[in-house]
Parts: structure tokens; C-alpha cells; sequence
């Protein structure tokens, strides 16, 4: 938190360069060659205000690499991480800034501070190193102290961390022989703070939809609730301790009520404070939970206890190259192990050249564990409008693609006109 104090408390550094024109295909040494790797930036605005590089599209072309993660902070905003690492003249410069984006900024707010926070990281490359130093200056806008961005002592904060959020939705299509309602709400209540996290959210959901079929109307409604609360302790850089609970209701999944309690223990290979680029986590955890059915199960239940474990590998890299996140889990009844689901997940994109980029997820799942299934027959009614769980195997997903970019990586023009 310190480091972010530090930065935010440099406020307003404005970079305001005042070039003379330049010929279309007059390109000079002058400009710097970035390479901006950005899910939330908008890069038709960066080209607009930041005149002084040349954005290229891939790394390899670059003379500075810019990479931006994010991660959601306990107050419900997001802390963005610019890591800059020079190339080529620069390749002895290499840091990290932060720009702190908080709950309540709107997307104009949040994308000025991530371009100011941009113009900032630049600096160090453009003094001494090229002739655009002569053309810098740096102004601090006093003025901005009046508007409460900086990060005050935690001390002083009168909600003592805790953030609630309360929000609903309400959505509705309708056709001549079809229509559909949706609604829902939730209530959040969360206290976060470096040694101790406490989680815990209400929510709700129903889908309402009615079809005519020659005159006679046929319903279907699907009712969710979910609460958890989440309660995490950190034992050190590298370990943590955890106790979950939580209430379920479920149409769909035949679940008339679920409760469930769970403690858990994990470990970090790479120290927390290195998350936003770099996770590689050991989980395991072990629980019970009791079901009460709607109606009575293949296994001829109406309500019972199962005692159950859970362990859980994630690794996730973030780098210039490219990211790769991947899960593999797996569940299974202690009183039977036949009883049991094994899940795994990849996803990544990786750029193989200044040409060539892949991506792709794959989700993979054995299903072994259905025991809510209703053992009542399954009505056309349900399996057209998805009803009801239906009974499975497997879950297989797979998204792969590949993509090729070539041509001029010079052209930094913004036109707008009729996207």
C-alpha cells in the first residue's frame, strides 16, 4: 500500500509536448517505438493524446515493452500495474508504476489515469536518451489536491474497510410466440485487509420464459440462490488458511436446500506481493455438506450428508510473450471415491513472432458425482427448455485460434468515422 501512496502522491504529472508536423512518410528516429499490451486501455484515445512514440503491434518491434495487469483492491476498485522494460538503447530500463483506480470512477476517469499513468512511465526513456528532451516539460497540478485521490492513512478511514454493494437487474425480451423475464439481485458485505479476508454475498436469480404453441402456453421458470461467506486468514508470504460456508437453492439442480462448511489450507509457490504477473498455488480443502432434494434422487434420497475433499493445482504467468492460466481440481466423497468430478482447465494466448499469435482455452471435465439427479422422468418440456440438470459424463469445451498480423507498424492514425 505504501507504494501505492508514493505514486499517487505525484498526482498530476502532465506531459505536454508540442511537436511540428511531420510528413506521413517522414519517420525520424526521433519518436520511440512502444508496444502496449493492455486489455482495458483504449487505444484509439492513447494514439490521440500520446503523439511523442510510435505504437507498434508486436514486442519485437518495440524499443520500450509496456505490459498492464490489474487486480481488484478490498475497496472494490482496481490497482493497474504498468511494467515497463526497455529494448534495444533502453534495454537498462526497466521498472513498474502503479495507477490506484478506485470503486466509484467512471470509465473516463479510469481511462485518463491509466493514460496519465502511461505519460509518466515514459519519462525516464525520453530524458537524455533521445531529442524530444528539449520538447518535454512537466507541469504538478495543485488543483487536484482538492479532489480526494490520494490514499489516506487507514486510521482515518470512518468504514474501517468494510465495503457493501447492493445492486439488482432486471431484463425482458418478447416475440409473438415467445417472451422472457429475468431478474436478479445481490447483496455483498466485504472486509479485506492484508492478514485477514472476510467475503460474504446474497444472491438471487429467476428466468421466467413462456412459449405458444397453437394456443397453448407452456412456462418454465428457474429459480437460484447462492450465499458464501469466506473468512481468510494469511499465515505468511506464502501460506494461508481458510474456512467457507455457504446456502444453495436450486430448480435446475433439484436442490430444494444445501449447506455446506469447508476449511482449507494453501500454499503459494511465488510470495503474494508477486500475484499480479505470477501464481502457482497448492489447495486443499475438506468439508460437508447436506442436501435436501426437491424430489427424490436416482440413489433414492430426499435428503443427506456428504463429507467431501477437494484439491486444487492453478498456475497463472503473465509475461511480454503472451499468458497462460491453468487449473486442474478434484473433488470426491470420502466415504466413497467413486463419487467424484475432475476438472481442468487451460487457457492462454502466446505471440510466436512479429507475425504469428495463438490462442485458445480448453475445459475438460469427468462427472462422476451427480447424486441430486431426479430420478422422476425426463419430460420433453424440461429437456427442450432446459429444466433440469441432465445427467453426463463428460463436459467438454475447446476455443483455438490463430491469427497473423503483417504489414505497416507505423500507422498510429485514428479514424473513428462509422465503426
Amino acid at each position: 500500500m505504501n507504494k501505492i501512496i508514493y505514486y499517487q502522491i505525484i498526482i498530476a504529472l502532465v506531459l505536454t509536448i508540442p511537436f511540428t508536423s511531420l510528413a506521413k512518410s517522414n519517420y525520424t528516429d526521433t519518436k520511440i517505438k512502444i508496444f502496449l499490451d493492455c486489455e482495458e486501455c483504449d487505444f484509439s484515445y492513447f494514439r490521440r493524446n500520446i503523439s511523442f512514440v510510435e505504437f507498434v503491434r508486436a514486442p519485437q518491434l518495440a524499443d520500450i515493452n509496456v505490459l498492464v495487469t490489474d487486480q481488484e483492491t478490498g475497496s472494490g476498485g482496481n490497482i493497474f500495474y504498468f511494467q515497463f522494460k526497455g529494448m534495444n538503447q533502453f534495454d537498462q530500463i526497466t521498472y513498474q508504476v502503479f495507477f490506484n483506480s478506485e470503486y466509484f470512477f467512471t470509465e473516463i476517469q479510469e481511462r485518463d489515469g491509466l493514460l496519465k499513468t502511461l505519460k509518466m512511465g515514459l519519462i525516464p526513456y525520453l530524458i537524455g536518451n533521445t531529442s524530444l528532451t528539449e520538447k518535454l516539460n512537466i507541469e504538478y497540478d495543485e488543483s487536484l489536491n482538492n479532489y480526494d485521490l490520494v490514499t489516506k492513512n487507514p486510521d482515518d478511514d470512518p468504514w474501517n474497510y468494510w465495503l457493501i454493494n447492493v445492486g439488482g437487474d432486471l431484463s425482458f425480451s418478447k416475440q409473438e410466440l415467445q417472451s422472457q423475464k429475468e431478474f436478479g439481485s445481490n447483496f455483498d458485505l466485504n472486509r479485506i485487509t492484508e492478514k485477514l479476508k472476510f467475503k460474504s454475498d446474497l444472491d438471487f436469480n429467476r428466468v421466467i420464459q413462456e412459449f405458444n404453441d397453437d394456443g397453448v402456453i407452456i412456462k418454465s421458470r428457474i429459480t437460484w440462490i447462492d450465499s458464501d461467506i469466506d473468512l481468510v486468514y494469511s499465515l505468511g508470504p506464502k501460506w494461508s488458511l481458510g474456512a467457507f460456508s455457504g446456502y444453495t437453492r436450486s430448480t435446475y439442480a433439484n436442490i430444494d436446500a444445501q449447506l455446506k462448511f469447508n476449511l482449507g489450507l494453501e500454499y503459494n509457490i511465488f510470495k503474494w506481493d508477486k500475484s499480479d504477473k505470477k501464481v502457482f498455488t497448492l489447495t486443499y480443502l475438506l468439508g460437508l455438506k447436506y442436501n435436501d432434494y426437491f424430489e427424490e434422487t436416482i440413489f433414492d434420497k430426499k435428503y443427506e450428508n456428504i463429507y467431501q475433499q477437494n484439491l486444487r493445482l492453478y498456475f497463472l504467468r503473465r509475461q511480454n510473450w503472451g499468458n497462460i492460466e491453468a487449473t486442474a481440481r478434484i473433488n470426491s466423497f470420502l466415504n466413497d471415491f467413486s463419487k467424484n468430478r475432475m476438472r481442468f482447465e487451460l487457457e492462454g494466448s502466446f505471440r510466436l513472432s512479429k507475425i504469428i499469435s495463438l490462442f485458445g482455452n480448453i475445459n475438460l471435465e469427468s462427472i462422476h458425482d451427480q447424486v441430486f439427479l431426479s430420478k422422476s422422468i425426463l419430460s420433453t418440456q424440461d429437456l427442450l427448455l432446459k429444466q433440469r440438470q441432465l445427467p453426463t459424463d463428460f463436459n467438454l469445451s475447446m476455443d483455438i485460434g490463430i491469427e497473423l498480423t503483417f504489414g505497416s507498424i507505423y500507422n498510429n492514425v485514428v479514424n473513428p468515422r462509422f465503426d
